[in-house]
């Protein structure tokens, strides 16, 4: 909230290129979309890598859950 740095992710194992859309659940699992890669990774709250829940999705920018945090929408080019 004060503009501070909690981390940053790079990860030499997985592709992740030109991050954009970042969400968080209500566990505090964070969503990010890796626009030029074409995927949609999940981290932890720290920013340790989990997976990639979206593969080959061309261009994704935006991620977004439902009132339920049960079901989220990714935005793409």
């Amino acid at each position: 909230m004060n503009g501070s740095l909690m981390f940053s992710y790079l990860n030499d194992n997985v592709c992740f290129a030109d991050g954009r859309g970042i969400s968080v659940d209500k566990d505090g699992n964070i969503y990010c979309c890796s626009y030029r890669s074409n995927n949609v990774h999940l981290l932890t709250l720290d920013g340790q890598f989990i997976k990639p829940i979206v593969r080959d999705i061309t261009l994704p920018y935006g991620i977004a859950f439902d009132k339920t945090g049960k079901r989220f929408l990714v935005t793409h080019g």
